[in-house]
């Protein structure tokens, strides 16, 4: 049996772990919203991931590097589609 691992293999992977990645920042994101800005956070849902005024100066770290990993997911996920083994 061959149990090499293919580019494709290697390349899902990496596209899983910056999915969990993404979802750990996200995750820690949503715990940053300003106190004043909460109501205003919960109406708007997932798309107050684009209002950078809702998150405390940590909230707008997370919510940028969630974003980054969601890219490179997307990235590498669209990649291991392309590749042929």
């Amino acid at each position: 049996m061959d149990q090499t691992v293919s580019v494709e293999d290697i390349l899902y992977i990496i596209a899983v772990i910056c999915f969990i990645v993404a979802f750990f920042h996200g995750f820690i994101a949503m715990m940053e919203f300003r106190e004043d800005r909460k109501r205003a956070a919960m109406l708007l849902g997932p798309a107050a991931l684009f209002v950078s005024t809702l998150y405390t100066k940590k909230g707008n770290y997370h919510r940028k590097m969630s974003s980054l990993f969601l890219l490179m997911f997307g990235m590498f996920f669209l990649f291991a589609s392309i590749v042929e083994n």
